[in-house]
């Protein structure tokens, strides 16, 4: 896995930290890997109740899986740069219910004699959107959701936004930028390619002057702040989990 800073333009003026992050086929083996086990366990339906095939659950999940350690190791890089006495937990990786039960959390974060915080990593693809960076003004930063069927979901304490530019396989063309990759075809290549755009605590989440409901394609509402501008960008969000 390879990480680099850019800085992008809010509405072509405000500067906005992004992380680039190209993923290697270790770290497509190690998301797969993860994908197999819980494929069996997870559920098959969307949020709004629709059932999805095995291979696009997978891909969703390999698609996480991916989000996932790159925050991981962009905290991490923190960690280490300021010596901070912080530990990061990865759930999938210290769980020890088979794969179970749902994910308590994506990542936590612990330091001796304070409170572990709890991470959720929202990934999502853009493949509507022309140039990569509009997605800043475009794409929003999700927290918790709620459906027909589901009234509340666990409040974390931090959430992590992370998007590909890229198209998954089971949206057909039409519905997309025809020059935008496809996810799958990356994974099957071994490397793939995507942006950590920054988060939101749960308090700005719960602040109701920062954040408003949004409807999903699949059927949920989330609590989210948007555009992606109007949050923390990458590097100012872990500033903010790591002093």
């Amino acid at each position: 896995m390879q990480l680099s800073t850019l800085v992008w333009r809010c509405g072509g003026t405000h500067p906005h930290t992004v992380v680039r992050v190209n993923f290697d086929q270790n770290d497509i083996n190690q998301a797969a890997a993860i994908a197999a086990q819980k494929l069996a366990h997870i559920n098959i339906h969307s949020p709004a109740g629709r059932p999805r095939p095995p291979q696009v659950i997978r891909s969703r999940i390999i698609g996480g899986k991916l989000a996932d350690a790159a925050v991981k190791e962009w905290l991490q890089q923190r960690i280490t740069m300021r010596a901070s006495g912080h530990n990061l937990y990865e759930y999938d990786l210290i769980r020890d219910d088979n794969f179970v039960n749902p994910d308590e959390f994506d990542l936590c974060l612990a330091k001796d004699g304070e409170e572990p915080t709890d991470i959720e990593v929202r990934s999502s693809f853009c493949y509507r959107l022309a140039p990569v960076d509009n997605m800043l003004n475009k794409f929003s930063i999700y927290g918790w959701y709620t459906t027909r069927t589901k009234a509340n979901e666990h409040h974390h304490d931090w959430y992590w936004q992370f998007v590909y530019y890229l198209r998954p396989r089971d949206i057909s063309r039409q519905h997309g930028w025809p020059q935008i990759p496809v996810f799958d075809d990356h994974v099957d290549a071994g490397s793939v390619t995507g942006y950590i755009v920054g988060g939101a605590s749960k308090a700005m989440l719960e602040d109701k002057t920062r954040s408003s409901i949004r409807g999903d394609q699949d059927g949920a509402f989330y609590e989210s702040i948007s555009p992606i501008c109007a949050g923390e960008d990458a590097a100012d969000l872990a500033a903010l989990m790591i002093p």
